[in-house]
């Protein structure tokens, strides 16, 4: 890896705006694969492994896409008919045509979440509901990091 110059900025607007250093195409180029539904791709075996010690977690599961990432994340934490609070400029609102309606049978309420992309208490208050015989329950806060909408502002832990 490089070493980055200390007034250099950081673009998390998006993965399509990165570009691969010449270090990185090495490693992709020379990296060991197998067929990773076996789980005989090493690379992806030990990217999965790293990312679950990171996380503190039992195991990772590497996707190819953030969109993949977003949809499987939101199937798992709802049920069917359930409402999702998202930022109005967030990429699963914005960005992944109708997804979380299409894919998980989810509603969508996009609310602004501000400059600083986390929603205040007082916002989640309002708009998080207890299902009833005409109402979906609110099942699911996505937040975005980096957001893409908001200039690849990231969140940290202190930030939520």
């Amino acid at each position: 890896m490089t070493e980055r110059d200390a007034g250099e900025r950081l673009d998390f607007r998006s993965d399509t705006v990165t570009r691969p250093s010449d270090e990185m195409r090495e490693a992709a180029a020379s990296a060991d694969v197998g067929d990773d539904v076996k789980r005989e791709d090493p690379t992806v075996n030990e990217l999965e492994r790293r990312a679950a010690d990171l996380m503190g977690k039992e195991a990772g599961l590497y996707v190819p896409s953030g969109t993949m990432g977003n949809q499987i994340a939101a199937r798992v934490h709802t049920d069917r008919g359930q409402e999702v609070v998202v930022d109005e400029g967030g990429h699963v609102y914005q960005w992944e045509v109708g997804g979380l309606a299409q894919l998980s049978e989810l509603q969508v309420r996009p609310i602004d979440f501000g400059p600083d992309a986390v929603p205040t208490p007082a916002q989640l208050r309002e708009v998080m509901t207890e299902e009833a015989l005409h109402v979906a329950g609110t099942g699911l806060l996505c937040l975005e990091n980096s957001h893409n909408s908001r200039g690849g502002v990231a969140v940290g832990p202190d930030g939520i």
